[in-house]
């Protein structure tokens, strides 16, 4: 795969739609993840950790650079 295109294209072949637009929404919630005023500091943490196990089983690991 020379180019982003067959990068993508290859991606899209290999999922589901519905698939594919579970893991995005669920990188979303990731990356979009908040402190909310209130909550435990141990709740925060959990959270990201349960989605990326969440991903994970989706075989959609999230790598140890990208974490």
């Amino acid at each position: 795969m020379q180019t982003a295109r067959e990068m993508w294209r290859s991606f899209e072949s290999e999922k589901p739609k519905r698939a594919y637009g579970s893991e995005i929404r669920r990188r979303r919630d990731l990356y979009a993840a908040k402190f909310v005023p209130g909550e435990s500091m141990e709740k925060y943490l959990d959270r990201p950790e349960d989605m990326r196990r969440q991903l994970a089983n989706m075989n959609a690991v999230i790598s140890d650079e990208e974490w």
